[in-house]
């Protein structure tokens, strides 16, 4: 009965995204004309919502990152074989602090970039600081949990790294050929026509008449004129579509309805995020639909690898898992 479900619910998954993205593929530009409203050579949009998403809608990841990482770290220790247990600690202590430098890192960046001004040492004594409480939350959190819920979290800790890593490769790798140019690139650099967008199906690779478009931009905007296709942070807010897999770990949300409230919110956040980015004019319709659906179905395929396969016990008891 739970191969037929899997089935059934993969199936209108995949019916909905192709439809959607069938659209997509007709009505991108109308959708930006009618939402975006940046003036003639500026880059951002004054939309606070849209400002807000530009600077925080990505933090999820790194967020839950930081509690994998934890939850790793802390299995290591209290579980981990003598040959893994110091490497494993180590690693994803490193792990860990880099996630959480990356938090404010991000943060400070964007705001950089939409408000203007330059990088000063008390920014990053800032940042370290926020970094530091960050991880030492996360550690701390992990620490004071029982130890059996520790151990049993193992699972969802490598559903949330296998997803932050395969999502963000397949949709990096995707704008490293595609060089779609954004919505805000022609409105920054005079294209009043749009004559330089393109449909989401059309990989432009690196010709000569994009490239010396992005050429007539400022020079901070430049490299990211051409990487419209698809949305990154629409995939970084997706890796809440993890989620799916809390109901297999905490008995909370074990039953119907706690299985609805993890997928609504997914849904709504990243929705959310999709919103704001093409109210931005950094994406298309299509570049969030695709952003956030690279991450649902490769959530939907780690829980599925992961609780009704258990492919990954190895690795659990590998780091000191069950």
């Amino acid at each position: 009965m739970k191969k037929h479900k899997t089935l059934i619910y993969s199936s209108i998954a995949v019916i909905v995204f192709a439809v959607l993205l069938l659209l997509a593929g007709l009505y991108d530009l109308d959708v930006s004309k009618y939402l975006v409203h940046i003036e003639p050579g500026r880059y951002y949009s004054a939309n606070n919502f849209a400002i807000a998403i530009e600077m925080f809608g990505e933090i999820p990841l790194y967020l839950f990152l930081c509690y994998a990482f934890s939850v790793v770290f802390w299995n290591a220790y209290y579980f981990g074989r003598n040959a893994v247990k110091i490497p494993v600690c180590i690693v994803s202590a490193i792990a860990l602090a880099v996630a959480s430098l990356y938090i404010p890192h991000k943060i400070h960046e964007y705001f950089l970039d939409i408000k203007g001004g330059n990088q000063g040492n008390i920014y990053i004594i800032f940042r370290v600081a926020v970094a530091v409480c960050i991880l030492a939350v996360a550690l701390v959190g992990v620490r004071f949990m029982d130890k059996s819920s520790v151990r049993k979290q193992l699972s969802f800790a490598v559903v949330i790294i296998f997803v932050a890593l395969c999502s963000q490769l397949i949709t990096q790798g995707i704008k490293t050929v595609n060089h779609r140019v954004r919505f805000r690139a022609m409105v920054c650099g005079g294209d009043s026509d749009f004559s330089h967008f393109t449909p989401w199906y059309i990989f432009n690779g690196r010709p000569e008449e994009f490239d010396n478009f992005a050429a007539g931009l400022p020079a901070d905007y430049r490299r990211d004129a051409l990487r419209s296709f698809p949305s990154g942070h629409t995939t970084a807010a997706g890796i809440t579509y993890t989620l799916l897999a809390v109901p297999y770990v905490f008995k909370t949300f074990s039953d119907k309805s706690g299985k609805i409230i993890c997928l609504l919110a997914s849904v709504l956040y990243t929705g959310m995020v999709a919103f704001g980015r093409v109210l931005m004019g950094a994406h298309y319709f299509s570049d969030v639909l695709v952003g956030g659906s690279v991450t649902f179905f490769v959530s939907f395929f780690a829980v599925w690898l992961v609780y009704e396969k258990k492919a990954v016990r190895p690795l659990t008891k590998f780091c000191g898992g069950e």
